[in-house]
């Protein structure tokens, strides 16, 4: 037994010559009376160490734990409990405080009021005058034939613009695949409504002919496919998008989900989505209130970009992922990042 203690002696004298020298060439420093070592410098496969090695390996990783003890000043924090079971979490949800609800006074407002709120009085003038301006571009086309509808256009007022978009909302109640039965029904019995006292059914037809949203003398070139498909209607999109989010704070609990309008018409970038009620339509990626469902914030789906890097976000963060899909979850929930919000999708939270 004397010997043996005589040579553990001799190898912990020797430690800091042998040992460095043979392990730790390079991942020994003594700084002060603590030793920091790079656990790079150690063998991958412990068994090629020899047993005083080894003790020595121990007795030097005892001396840091030691140090690490008289530098922390809770003693808990050198002992983790770590588990596989998600049951150990004991993580509680952050309180909400923020406000939320309509922005503007809506006791005694009518269902029109609200209406006119998202529809106000910019973007009906702006939809009169593009209407305006296309149907006298192409009443100046030269190749009009005597009996053209065209010929017979006036100006759209503001009157007739309402009454098209009550009209319109209306044969959504009824759907009927003859648009001029709902003016001229087959049988006097079957007249829904009384549409040709608010307008004539060519009017109508005139109106929906020239119905116009953007001025396409001075539609600069779109840099993405997508955004030549959606240039049309982009500005209602962003008028749209800018009047649910202001007029509109949402609740803590917020879904995000592809949602599916039906479209049995042609285009180029209508989707199939069998799990749903429309099957085939335009996708459009939202953002609602799970209690509500109030709509805040949507983005249409209008196909791949034939260039991806074309369709980068200028807004988006270093710390975004890149994904098509993901880039798009990023721009509906930005504006309401760090506000102890929570973001579900397919009932999960994110």
């Amino acid at each position: 037994m004397t010997a043996e203690w005589e040579d553990n002696d001799k190898i912990q004298q020797n430690a800091g010559s042998d040992l460095d020298d043979d392990l730790l060439d390079t991942g020994t420093v003594n700084i002060g009376e603590h030793r920091h070592r790079n656990v790079n410098d150690y063998p991958a496969d412990l068994s090629d160490i020899s047993s005083e090695h080894l003790h020595q390996l121990h007795l030097l990783d005892a001396e840091d734990d030691s140090a690490l003890r008289d530098i922390a000043d809770n003693e808990d924090l050198l002992h983790f409990a770590w588990s596989s079971d998600p049951q150990v979490f004991t993580g509680t949800r952050e309180d909400f405080h923020g406000p939320s609800g309509p922005t503007f006074l809506v006791e005694g407002a009518t269902p029109l009021d609200i209406f006119e709120k998202i529809w106000d009085e910019a973007i009906i003038e702006h939809i009169i005058k593009e209407t305006n301006r296309y149907a006298f571009q192409l009443f100046s086309q030269t190749n009009l034939t005597p009996q053209s509808r065209i010929r017979r256009w006036t100006d759209i007022t503001r009157d007739e613009l309402w009454a098209f978009f009550g009209i319109i909302m209306l044969h959504s109640f009824v759907p009927n695949p003859v648009e001029k039965e709902y003016w001229y029904p087959l049988l006097p019995d079957l007249q829904i409504g009384n549409f040709k006292n608010r307008m004539s059914f060519r009017r109508f037809c005139l109106i929906k002919k020239c119905l116009h949203f953007v001025d396409n003398t001075s539609i600069a070139e779109p840099s993405t496919r997508e955004q030549k498909k959606l240039t049309k209607i982009q500005p209602i999109l962003n008028h749209l998008n800018d009047k649910f989010s202001s007029l509109y704070l949402p609740e803590q609990n917020i879904a995000i989900d592809e949602s599916l309008l039906l479209w049995k018409g042609r285009l180029s970038f209508s989707q199939l989505i069998a799990n749903k009620a429309a099957r085939v339509g335009v996708k459009s990626y939202e953002l609602c209130e799970s209690r509500t469902g109030y709509l805040w914030k949507m983005e249409v789906y209008a196909g791949k970009s034939c260039d991806p890097s074309e369709s980068v976000d200028p807004q988006r963060g270093t710390n975004e992922p890149e994904g098509a899909t993901s880039q798009i979850v990023y721009r509906l929930v930005r504006p309401l990042l760090d506000k102890g919000k929570f973001f579900f999708t397919d009932g999960q939270l994110l």
